[in-house]
């Protein structure tokens, strides 16, 4: 009966600990899934301020460590106070735009300690990932001059020509084709007003920049590059997860409707023959010819990740350029360009594999779009569009494992 009761009262007891064992795992996963959170809206662009942003969040929410003073080096933040540590990482897994909180909590034993006084080590994590709000994978590194968009981008892949120009990614082919595939995810904002004094919508001023991230300028590079091209938009349409068919093998072939969730209607069609109040017709070109080649919508996104949907720059030569200036046309060789302003688009072609051939120059020779404009109750995941013209570039934040 001893041996019994034994065993009983160190069985209650081991479950009276385990109970609070697994209370202190639900902190702990809480405090990574926040800092993760709270980190993720410095990426890609700042990792060392998403782990001095995420380190802070922990000691706001984990009292345990309030107390430490973060040892961060390249791409990790390490608190630590007792048994208790906390570990951040970005540039996790290899991809920039992830970061990952791994909370340890050292627990002591309140009724097992018949069996034994050393603590027991709870560790939850948490991963997440910046992506874009909208726009698909990021911003589409070609751009289209102000007022000569007409809703295609044809022969981008041949050469660049009048209305398409390449963002330089700054590390040649590879980098180029890598940017197609993934898009240039960053705080892009336009700018139409004079480089020197505030822009009109945002209030901020080009030179000094107020805020590095916040800069618009963008280096371009003209030249043919149309296998790093072809690769890259193969890259980009090819294995996405959460597709809904495959054609010709393995692309992604979601329609209009599936991505904006209805099929939006024509300028035309919503406003007729006059031109809305947000019609710019020095950045946006004349409206009587584009108001029945573009569309306008005002719903929810249902795919605002779908690689269909893509975000295009307007750009132009002139840094000081103001609204009713010229447009310019693209210089030769490298130039810094200011972004003016975004068009959102759908990608019609390529729709499958037989239009990228073999990715190393043949098959591709042009890239069309449908340029879709987004009116002020449009949303994607909730969060409502940048404005008329575009969709915000980045900002979306989200979960991927905890």
């Amino acid at each position: 009966m001893a041996v019994v009761f034994l065993f009983l009262i160190s069985a209650v007891a081991l479950g009276a600990d385990t109970a609070g064992f697994f209370q202190s795992a639900r902190v702990d996963q809480t405090t990574a899934d926040l800092a993760c959170l709270a980190g993720a809206q410095e990426l890609p662009g700042s990792p060392s301020t998403a782990l001095t942003i995420a380190s802070e969040n922990v000691k706001s929410n984990f009292p345990r460590v309030a107390s430490a003073t973060p040892v961060i080096t390249a791409n990790q933040a390490i608190l630590t106070v007792g048994g208790n540590v906390v570990t951040i990482n970005t540039n996790w897994a290899g991809d920039a735009k992830k970061m990952r909180v791994r909370v340890t909590s050292s627990e002591a034993r309140s009724f097992s300690k018949i069996w034994s006084t050393s603590n027991v080590s709870v560790t939850q994590e948490a991963v997440c990932v910046a992506v874009p709000a909208a726009g698909g994978p990021g911003m589409l590194p070609v751009a289209a001059l102000p007022g000569a968009f007409n809703g295609d981008l044809f022969n981008c892949a041949a050469k660049v020509t009048g209305n398409c120009g390449a963002i330089d990614s700054g590390s040649g082919a590879a980098g180029w084709r890598d940017a197609l595939a993934n898009g240039l995810v960053g705080k892009y904002e336009k700018h139409w007003g004079s480089w020197t004094a505030a822009d009109p919508d945002t209030g901020h001023v080009g030179t000094p920049c107020p805020n590095a991230a916040y800069c618009n300028a963008n280096d371009t590079e003209t030249g043919n590059m149309v296998g790093p091209f072809n690769q890259g938009m193969q890259d980009r349409l090819s294995d996405v997860a959460g597709a809904d068919c495959v054609q010709g093998g393995d692309f992604n072939c979601d329609s209009m409707a599936q991505v904006i969730g209805a099929s939006p209607g024509t300028l035309n069609a919503t406003f007729g023959g006059t031109a809305p109040s947000w019609w710019i017709p020095s950045i946006y070109g004349a409206y009587s010819s584009v108001s029945n080649t573009q569309y306008f919508y005002d719903g929810d996104i249902e795919k605002c990740d779908s690689p269909r949907l893509a975000t295009i720059p307007i750009m132009v030569y002139n840094d000081n350029w103001d609204i009713g200036g010229p447009g310019g046309t693209w210089p030769n060789g490298k130039k810094q360009m200011k972004i003016i302003g975004f068009y959102t688009v759908y990608i019609r072609e390529p729709d499958n594999r037989s239009d990228i051939g073999n990715g190393n120059g043949n098959g591709l020779n042009q890239i069309v779009s449908d340029v879709i404009w987004f009116g002020p109750n449009a949303t994607c995941d909730g969060e409502p569009v940048d404005f008329y013209g575009g969709a915000t570039v980045s900002g979306g934040f989200k979960l991927v494992a905890g």
